[in-house]
């Protein structure tokens, strides 16, 4: 009996532990997080259906800043579509290596899994800096934010951009668009 009383014991603690590692919410209600190498500012904007969460690292400093050809024209952001494109399939290689086997079943089990990347990208396609943008569910936030912080340093590492002769007169272009977004199937 005791041993059966022990069993069921630790099967509730188990089972609680569980539970408790699912629900952890790293970023909601949080203005910045802090890990041992970056501080990442946290923003909560209502999307459609959920909010969308952003994390910046507060040391980029080029996402958002308004960007001026030559000639002193403002640059449009429609006037850069499709002018900076990957070069390979990098991108879902470090996902593979920054999440484990349970974490990509787990966003593979939702049909509109988005963990969206805007880039920041050099006439020489190098990765200058990266912004995370995520639905407020359950799976995103419990993201640990040193994992982010890995990927973001491996995608500026190894991913590499084709970047349009237009776009080289810029000295870095803000590439957001919906190639940046891992699905499902490409993990």
């Amino acid at each position: 009996m005791k041993r059966i009383f022990l069993i069921l014991t630790a099967l509730c603690i188990f089972a609680g532990a569980s539970l408790k590692a699912q629900t952890i919410d790293y970023y909601t209600g949080k203005a910045e997080i802090k890990g041992s190498n970056y501080v990442y500012k946290v923003s909560e904007k209502p999307g459609y259906k959920c909010t969308i969460i952003s994390l910046k690292n507060i040391n980029n400093t080029k996402i958002g800043i308004r960007q001026y050809w030559p000639d002193g024209q403002s640059v449009f952001p429609s006037e850069l579509t499709g002018r900076v494109r990957f070069l390979d399939k990098n991108q879902v290689s470090v996902y593979r290596e920054v999440f484990n086997a349970q974490e990509i079943a787990a966003f593979k089990s939702v049909d509109d899994f988005v963990l969206g990347i805007i880039y920041v990208v050099d006439a020489n396609g190098n990765v200058l800096e990266v912004e995370f943008y995520f639905r407020n569910f359950p799976m995103f936030l419990a993201i640990n934010p040193d994992k982010l912080y890995l990927l973001e340093q491996k995608l500026i590492e190894r991913v590499k951009f084709s970047v349009d002769p237009l776009a080289k007169l810029l000295e870095y272009t803000t590439v957001s668009f919906s190639g940046t977004e891992i699905k499902p199937n490409d993990l």
